[in-house]
């Protein structure tokens, strides 16, 4: 049987616990509220969008809380109208289910959006689509929760589409743990970043 590795805090770093923390969060900070587009890389992107193939799901968005924590803003999409949305759409939290993620901060899976109270239409009705099924979990890293991961299928409204199969509770726990692995890559890069370790893989 193996021996089990085990890896002890240095006693010379522990004093500069607290410092690397609040640079952590500050950093954190500065990422959500500007550039987080290009410093959420490649290898992250393949994640999300892998977990968005598994679920079945049309498109996803990463969703962070703006500098004043009053509304949600799409930083990323992997979908044909990105463009048209991130980085300029505000979802208020006082409406949206993806609000109600942030307030509760307790995992969606809602696979018949329209019959839900706290839709707001008013991203669909601007990108010309219509949501029908929807996850979405609270994201946090560095210590705070700061957005929502959404996954969405979309129907076209024509008459002869079939309805989309809607999310099983299966997609809601692997989008969950995907929020968990991408919050572990955001915090590894932050502190590569602080610590001069960038270049460490």
């Amino acid at each position: 049987m193996p021996s089990r590795i085990t890896v002890l805090p240095d006693d010379r770093l522990a004093a500069l616990r607290g410092v690397v923390v609040l640079r952590l969060q500050q950093a954190a900070e500065l990422v959500c509220e500007s550039g987080f587009e290009e410093f959420f890389d490649a290898a992250m992107r393949s994640v999300f969008c892998a977990c968005l193939e598994h679920s079945h799901a049309h498109e996803g968005t990463v969703w962070l809380l703006d500098e004043e924590r009053g509304a949600l803003v799409p930083r990323f999409n992997n979908g044909p109208n990105a463009a048209n949305f991130v980085g300029s759409f505000r979802q208020k939290l006082s409406s949206g289910i993806i609000s109600a993620v942030v307030a509760t901060e307790q995992p969606m899976c809602e696979n018949a959006v329209q019959n839900n109270a706290h839709r707001d239409p008013t991203l669909d009705q601007q990108l010309g689509v219509q949501t029908s099924a929807m996850l979405a979990v609270p994201f946090y890293f560095a210590g705070e929760l700061r957005g929502v991961l959404s996954a969405v299928q979309l129907t076209t409204g024509a008459p002869s589409a079939p309805e989309p199969a809607g999310f099983s509770p299966e997609s809601l726990g692997v989008l969950q743990t995907t929020a968990a692995i991408l919050a572990r890559l955001l915090e590894r890069r932050l502190l590569g970043d602080i610590l001069g370790l960038e270049g460490i893989s």
